[in-house]
């Protein structure tokens, strides 16, 4: 792993050196004017575990790109023959991401592995996260033509990257691929009255197909007769429409999906079809901002591969409805979109208090308030309940409104505030419900947490800032009460030094230390630390993947040339 690392590294560096040369030495043109950017990614972990086959584990990426006003060219090498704790999948090495893009007026083709979203991503998002591992990256070709202002077409096709499945391999002949194609309006820019108007509507529609053969050597058994297998469909077609209507202050987004039957591992290779509401409406001025939204899902979770699982081959993106929590306490139980199907209604508010005021103070107070509501979906009278299908069923059929078993909630309420020139505060109250028997398939269906936070900000010198945190989670259920602390320097411009403890005061009586050293200098980041994280669960954007307990050392080193 060190001579992979090292072999990246050097690369990297004569890369950058030729090419500036190069860029140096071309003329102002469109042509023949020469970028380039590299950025190389390495994490790596010494495991105190003497236990593990590999002690070393690590993941290191390095991306390189040229581009001129017309063309680019991407290319990206991973080494991870032994990945990070929880990301054992994700193992191999090699050129992992290679594309050409050309642009040339209303035409924008690449051809080679792209990211791309349509809309929201209710039905379309390729992207990557490497922390969670993942990356599916779709290698083929795209085409965007922009004819007009304000009207943009995309259409595209190829095959989801699963890791290192291809074995260097172009194309994994055994797995499937997609064909998509979206279409964005925007009717202030089509149509003169709009221009003059306070008004903007955008509408937007997308169509994508996954195409599967059925593998013979993929028995799914038929429930009743063993002698026959399920006809599963070779086509799987999907459709969504969107609409944004902004006027003033006011803006109110809707979209809609419907997918046709799709037998796959995550509804028990049943039949029926599955379909996506959303509907979000927010307002905001200077002092005051509001935002409130409620998504109905059933069987949306759509994969390029019926057999893959946790975050394999994803084809969409279901945007979470829960407040993105970043104090280590309030995401000690993260929500996971549930794709079998859920009903989730979320809101917040914002509310500035003026200066100079006796509550706003010298220099005013923010507020903000936040909840999140989920449940499962409600069968129909007399339908069978998930736990009970079985494989070539048709399905199981909800009340479009029905409200089934409480799956979690999660309301705070946070005060900012700057009281000096040198010192601000924050104060954040969290009540959450997390049904940890539905979400995990395992515990108790009713934890319920209060979680307390106070997070302080010093500056104590021109060049020594401190922050500190305090959190308290009290619960009655699971491992009980937990707290924790930090402690975080920044000395100059260059150096935090951060110093934080997890503490189980309830059953476990565990502590998880960390210290850690970070050094920055223009554009590339270092980090050294020592210490234990928790087995849990580890989510972003609703999507989750189940972390196991670490305790070690770690460096992280982020490049940018």
């Amino acid at each position: 792993m060190k001579k992979g690392l090292l072999a990246l590294y050097t690369l990297a560096s004569l890369s950058g050196l030729g090419l500036h040369s190069a860029q140096a030495q071309g003329e102002d043109n469109g042509w023949k004017k020469i970028n380039y950017s590299i950025l190389l990614q390495s994490d790596q972990h010494l495991s105190q575990d003497e236990k593990l086959s590999h002690r070393f584990t690590g993941m290191s990426y390095l991306d390189m790109k040229l581009s001129n006003d017309y063309l680019s060219l991407g290319v990206r090498g991973e080494y991870m023959p032994h990945p990070l704790p929880g990301l054992h999948a994700t193992a191999g090495k090699g050129i992992s991401h290679l594309y050409l893009r050309g642009k040339y007026k209303m035409l924008d083709l690449t051809v080679g592995d792209v990211y791309e979203q349509f809309g929201s991503g209710l039905l379309l998002r390729a992207y990557e996260d490497r922390p969670l591992g993942i990356d599916n990256a779709i290698r083929g070709g795209r085409l965007i033509l922009t004819p007009l202002e304000g009207l943009r077409l995309v259409a595209l096709g190829g095959q989801q990257r699963n890791h290192f499945d291809r074995e260097g391999k172009l194309w994994n002949s055994s797995r499937g691929h997609l064909l998509g194609t979206d279409l964005q309006l925007d009717l202030q820019s089509l149509i003169s009255p709009l221009q003059q108007s306070d008004l903007r509507i955008d509408l937007g529609g997308s169509f994508v197909s996954k195409y599967e053969k059925t593998d013979a050597g993929m028995l799914i058994l038929h429930p009743t007769d063993p002698k026959l297998r399920l006809n599963l469909p070779e086509v799987t077609p999907a459709w969504s429409g969107r609409t944004s209507v902004q006027y003033g202050s006011w803006e109110v987004y809707g979209e809609y999906g419907y997918k046709w039957a799709d037998p796959n591992r995550s509804n028990k290779y049943t039949y029926g079809p599955g379909s996506v509401a959303m509907l979000t409406a927010s307002y905001s001025t200077n002092r005051l901002s509001a935002v409130i939204g409620a998504r109905r899902s059933e069987d949306f979770d759509f994969r390029s591969a019926r057999s893959a699982g946790e975050t394999d081959l994803r084809v969409n993106h279901l945007l979470p409805f829960t407040q993105a929590q970043t104090y280590t306490l309030a995401a000690l139980r993260p929500y996971a979109t549930q794709a079998r199907g859920e009903w989730a209604l979320q809101g917040e508010l914002r509310y500035s208090l003026d200066r100079g005021t006796a509550l706003g103070g010298r220099y005013g107070t923010k507020i903000k308030l936040t909840a999140s509501y989920i449940s499962a979906l409600k069968p129909q009278a007399g339908e069978k309940v998930f736990d009970n299908l079985q494989q070539g069923d048709n399905g199981i059929r909800y009340a479009y409104f029905g409200w089934g078993e409480k799956l979690f909630h999660d309301l705070g309420l946070e005060i900012s505030r700057k009281v000096s020139s040198s010192y601000s505060f924050a104060f954040s109250y969290f009540n959450q419900y997390y049904n940890q028997f539905q979400l995990e398939q395992h515990g108790e269906r009713d934890v319920r947490s209060h979680i307390f936070v106070y997070d302080g900000k010093h500056r104590l010198t021109k060049s020594l800032g401190l922050r500190t945190e305090l959190q308290y989670l009290h619960s009655g259920q699971a491992e009980g009460d937990w707290m924790f602390g930090l402690v975080e320097a920044s000395i100059g411009k260059h150096l935090i030094v951060s110093l934080s403890d997890q503490y189980n005061n309830g059953k476990t009586k565990e502590h998880y230390p960390m210290v850690a050293v970070a050094g920055t200098y223009k554009s590339h980041r270092l980090q050294l630390s020592w210490g234990r994280t928790r087995a849990g669960i580890n989510c972003s954007g609703g999507v989750c993947r189940m972390m196991p307990e670490t305790q070690g050392l770690y460096l992280s080193l982020n490049s940018a040339f």
